[in-house]
């Protein structure tokens, strides 16, 4: 959800992360209050993949697009969200912005 004065202004499907991922180098999101980091517009190339319009909240951990958004956790430890809504809700999470995640 993007809150916004303390009212929901966007819910969108998002998954997590998979500590138990075939490839062995899943891991569970991070639960708690983080803030937004660092923001790289598009397309970016990471260590497991491409991440589209990462919004870094802790280390490595961003919200991103990704071509697939399950209802279940699958990626190695983002929060995944549908490729058209990426780069608007990376507009609307500026750098400091709180993020909280929860379970």
């Amino acid at each position: 959800m993007l809150v916004r004065g303390g009212r929901v202004t966007k819910i969108v499907n998002a998954c997590t992360g998979n500590p138990n991922l075939a490839d062995g180098r899943g891991e569970a999101t991070p639960v708690g209050s983080f803030r937004v980091g660092r923001r790289i517009a598009g397309p970016h190339q990471a260590e497991l993949g491409v991440l589209y319009s990462p919004t870094f909240f802790r280390g490595g951990i961003a919200v991103h697009g990704a071509p697939q958004v399950l209802a279940a956790p699958m990626s190695h430890g983002c929060v995944r969200i549908p490729m058209h809504l990426a780069q608007p809700i990376q507009d609307a999470m500026r750098a400091g912005m709180r993020v909280q995640v929860r379970r």
